[in-house]
């Protein structure tokens, strides 16, 4: 479910608290929720920050620390030539496991980066992910 931000009324809203005259609650701001009609901002913007929460948990969930570590096994096994056809299978098998948490992976990032409409350069670095050959 995709959602979109009505910019004209955050824009109206912003507009409404800078032309105030006084100033109420923290920060001296006006409560978002005073302002009549804001309440479906606030909704959005709530639902928004879940979205974005369940991404980032999503892009830092990893791979499962077994699966990572008979990955590795099995590489080593196979660069020794020491690997029976059974975990040859295995082998592949774990491959592309491993490929599909890299595409989930990067669908999330993708996915954060629309909803903060960024490039997936500029989330990438935002958050400090450096990968080899991506600049």
């Amino acid at each position: 479910m995709a959602f979109k931000i009505n910019e004209a009324r955050i824009r109206e809203l912003a507009q409404i608290e800078a032309e105030a005259d006084c100033t109420i609650g923290a920060g001296g701001h006006i409560p978002l929720e005073s302002v009549p009609g804001s309440a479906m901002v606030s909704e959005s913007a709530d639902v928004l920050m879940v979205a974005e929460t369940d991404l980032l948990l999503e892009i830092n969930r990893g791979i499962p620390e077994q699966i990572h570590e008979r990955y590795e096994t099995s590489l080593e096994k196979r660069d020794d030539e020491a690997l029976s056809e059974a975990k040859y299978r295995e082998l592949l098998d774990l491959s592309n496991q491993m490929e599909g948490f890299g595409v989930s992976w990067i669908e999330a990032l993708g996915k954060l980066a629309a909803l903060r409409q960024v490039a997936l350069l500029k989330l990438m670095d935002d958050l400090g992910i450096q990968c080899a050959g991506v600049h």
